[in-house]
C-alpha cells in the first residue's frame, strides 16, 4: 500500500472509528501502524561502509569476535532472543556485510551510523 493511500485509508478509518481501540485495531489490519521489517532491514543495512569502531562505539563490544583470513572479522551481536546481527568487517575495519538473524528486522535495535535511530 503506498503512503497515500495509507494517508487516504488512515483519514477514512478516523472518521469511521467508534473508539480509539477499533481505529487502533483497524490501522494495525491495514499495514500503516509503523515502521515495516522491509523498512527496519534497509536502515540496519546503512550499517554497511561504517567502522568496526562505530560499532563498538555504539553497540558496546560484541558478544563473539571471530578472526578470518585476511585480517577480516565477524563480530557477532546478540541483542535479544529475537534479533542477532553478524557485521562483517574487512581488514581495513570497514562493514563490508551483515547478517540480520530475525523473524522481523523491528526486533532490532534502531540505532543508526552517527548516533541517530529510527
Amino acid at each position: 500500500m503506498s503512503r497515500r493511500e495509507c494517508g487516504r485509508t488512515f483519514a477514512h478509518l478516523a472518521r469511521a472509528a467508534a473508539t480509539p481501540l477499533i481505529f487502533a485495531g483497524l490501522m494495525a489490519l491495514v499495514g500503516c501502524a509503523g515502521l515495516s521489517s522491509r523498512d527496519a532491514e534497509k536502515n540496519l543495512q546503512s550499517w554497511r561502509g561504517q567502522t568496526g569502531t562505530a560499532l563498538t562505539n555504539t553497540f558496546g563490544y560484541p558478544a563473539k569476535t571471530v578472526d578470518l583470513q585476511g585480517g577480516q572479522k565477524v563480530y557477532e551481536y546478540v541483542f535479544s532472543d529475537k534479533c542477532t546481527i553478524d557485521f562483517n568487517v574487512n581488514s581495513s575495519n570497514v562493514v563490508s556485510e551483515l547478517k540480520i538473524q530475525a523473524a522481523d528486522a523491528r526486533d532490532c535495535p534502531h540505532k543508526l551510523p552517527g548516533g541517530g535511530t529510527y
